[in-house]
């Protein structure tokens, strides 16, 4: 017994996983979707379209009822405008922070979001369900000497972990 191969025309592995969430395959369609798939039958259930000129690049990180992705502009190869994207399970976006995200991906917990920005040197945490108006509250911001690339932050225990380009791995708790 095998699983039955489907295509979905524009996927691609660069910077960004396939995850498994609420029983569906969520994966990157280049350079602008986030594919929500069925994984019996490897048909879309849903799409969502990153902003007009932005790019998806992170993998989406999920918990409860969000799925959060990283959208960014590019110029020259350089990414501008970073941004987390907060969606709810049937792809409609809740919120939108400007100044994190972009190549970095997010991490979730019960109560909290965070990721770095690839465009800001900025740490964050936000609150991951929003005020109900398409924002969302900043939790804590800490300011680094670098910024994020293609990287997603680690939990352990009560303790955060991430890689900046000021060539450290910093612990938040």
């Amino acid at each position: 017994m095998g699983l039955r191969a489907s295509r979905i025309p524009g996927g691609g592995p660069d910077s960004a996983a396939a995850i498994l969430f609420n029983g569906q395959v969520l994966a990157r369609v280049v350079p602008v979707t986030l594919a929500a798939i069925d994984p019996q039958t490897g048909k879309l259930i849903w799409g969502f379209q990153a902003p007009k000129n932005y790019h998806i690049n992170a993998t989406a990180a999920a918990h409860g009822d969000r799925i959060f992705i990283s959208a960014y502009r590019e110029l020259g190869g350089a990414p501008l405008g970073a941004r987390l994207i907060a969606l709810d399970t049937t792809g409609k976006k809740v919120w939108e922070y400007r100044g994190a995200g972009g190549w970095p991906g997010a991490v979730v917990t019960n109560d909290k979001v965070c990721t770095g920005s690839s465009t800001e040197p900025f740490f964050v945490c936000l609150d991951p369900k929003g005020n109900g108006d398409g924002t969302t509250r900043v939790l804590w911001r800490r300011k680094m000497n670098g910024v994020f690339e293609e990287s997603v932050p680690a939990v352990y225990g009560d303790k955060l972990f991430v890689l900046c380009t000021d060539r450290y791995l910093h612990a938040f708790r």
